[in-house]
């Protein structure tokens, strides 16, 4: 049953709704990390206005990583490919609207987000 703004009222026909069993396990317990070194990612300055500076440790330096910039909305906006994670990248976002935008860095199966603002 729905009822509007006016207080008018209307029902639809009923809908069968059936869960089901899931094949595999949406989540694990235990330790995310299993590397020696943790996995770190920063941005400065933030906020920031011109240059980013983004640096990412743990990850192996033989992979290769892509750096991605996302808005708010989650809409890739900007990407890098780095051969080179371990060390500090700089990203001009001095073209980038005032506001909240996420630093996305993937390398093999792991991925790490940070937030930051555009000023």
């Amino acid at each position: 049953m729905a009822t509007d703004n006016n207080g008018m009222t209307t029902t639809s026909a009923p809908i069968a709704i059936s869960v089901g069993s899931v094949a595999i396990a949406m989540a694990r317990g235990g330790k995310l990390n299993f590397s020696a070194n943790p996995l770190s990612l920063s941005v400065n300055p933030n906020p920031a206005n011109n240059i980013l500076n983004i640096s990412v440790d743990g990850f192996p330096a033989n992979n290769r990583s892509t750096i991605s910039l996302l808005s708010v909305s989650g809409v890739v906006i900007k990407t890098i490919r780095s051969s080179s994670l371990n060390k500090i990248t700089q990203m001009n976002v001095s073209s980038l609207s005032a506001g909240v935008y996420y630093i996305k860095v993937m390398n093999g199966g792991k991925i790490l987000y940070k937030q930051f603002v555009k000023i």
